[in-house]
């Protein structure tokens, strides 16, 4: 499945951004009652007609690095809650801890 995580409805808040970097943007979401932060990916990085199809390139990099990253445990790296497809941009998004501290 394409939405592996355990939450029943996943609400992103595009337009509140946390952060924005070389591949994606970072907005707060809420998966449930959840607040979470996700990072979404910038499409010029996935091939639109790979998106129908599990196998394309840019998918399977994107399936890797998430089972990577979820393998990840300790208080000093954000918590990778789980992967999801944005149903608006058929792109993939990555659903993390949101950590309310400012580092700066």
């Amino acid at each position: 499945s394409k939405n592996s995580f355990k939450f029943k409805h996943v609400q992103l808040y595009k337009n509140d951004r946390l952060g924005v970097g070389t591949f994606g943007v970072v907005c707060k979401a809420r998966c449930d009652k959840l607040e979470c932060a996700a990072k979404l990916l910038h499409p010029q990085y996935f091939d639109v007609t790979e998106l129908d199809v599990s196998s394309g390139a840019s998918v399977r990099k994107f399936h890797k690095e998430y089972d990577f990253l979820k393998q990840l445990r300790s208080p000093y790296i954000i918590q990778h809650l789980g992967r999801w497809i944005d149903p608006e941009s058929r792109l993939p998004v990555l659903l993390m801890e949101l950590m309310n501290e400012n580092l700066t």
